[in-house]
């Protein structure tokens, strides 16, 4: 089984790295973001969205490993289809929470925009129930419609 270019990338970069040990800063393609989660957030009909050394840093120190491992293998098709999509709070470094199930967990990737392109800056394993709660809701797959009152 090949190792996904994500997987590549985290390895050259950031893997093996000590704790809070400077690295290499560079940026890696995650996918694109497709209709109609894109209308919404850019008024685009698609943008592309990165993860940076600095983001993967972050996540593999503060982390438990198989977390890590997850948030790896889940983030493309988190942030490609997502089940929901939150502006994000003003105090929070991004602008938009997506979120998404893999393995039974809800994970959520926070991403900031630079230029038209979606930056991930962090991402987790949603532990509380009540941690969206105060979030704006944007976009649900299960309605296929933003809450355009909050747009």
């Amino acid at each position: 089984m090949s190792s996904s270019p994500l997987q590549l990338f985290f390895e050259k970069y950031v893997q093996g790295t000590a704790e809070k040990a400077p690295i290499v800063m560079e940026r890696q393609f995650i996918c694109t973001v497709l209709k109609p989660v894109s209308n919404i957030l850019c008024n685009t009909n698609v943008f592309n969205v990165s993860i940076s050394t600095r983001a993967l840093k972050h996540m593999y120190d503060k982390k438990p490993a198989e977390e890590f491992d997850c948030l790896l293998k889940a983030v493309v098709g988190i942030i490609q289809f997502p089940l929901r999509v939150y502006k994000d709070k003003n105090n929070k470094r991004g602008n938009y929470c997506f979120s998404g199930m893999y393995k039974n967990f809800e994970y959520i990737f926070a991403i900031e925009l630079i230029e038209g392109e979606g930056q991930i800056v962090t991402g987790f394993r949603k532990r509380d129930d009540k941690y969206l709660k105060e979030y704006i809701l944007l976009w649900s797959r299960e309605v296929d419609s933003p809450s355009i009152a909050h747009l």
